[in-house]
């Protein structure tokens, strides 16, 4: 399974309960319907031979997963949106920024 996937199902799963079978399974739709499977191998079959390529395919798979678990449990639980430390997570210096960015706005309005 792929490890972005998996992350943003133990997401779900901490802030939306113990056994969020309905929401894992709406999470493995838009995944699959998004990436086509959330098998690794899979996605990652044309990258096998290249690292570099892997690596970038990965890291983005991963930054477009987390925003979509975010999402997902925003539209769950939109209470957590106010308890979110915004101002420090605009100060981190990575990829994520821009998707924070990118959440923050879509959540706020």
């Amino acid at each position: 399974m792929c490890g972005a996937f998996s992350g943003a199902l133990m997401a779900v799963g901490l802030f939306l309960g113990r056994k969020p079978r309905a929401q894992s399974k709406e999470l493995y739709d838009r995944f699959r319907s998004r990436f086509g499977s959330p098998c690794c191998r899979v996605l990652t079959k044309k990258f096998k031979d290249n690292e570099r390529a892997l690596f970038k395919h990965c890291t983005g798979h991963t930054g477009e997963v987390a925003e979509m678990a975010t999402r997902f449990i925003l539209e769950a639980r939109p209470e957590l949106v106010g308890q979110a430390d915004w101002d420090f997570l605009r100060t981190r210096d990575s990829k994520l920024k821009a998707g924070l960015d990118r959440l923050l706005t879509a959540v706020k309005t």
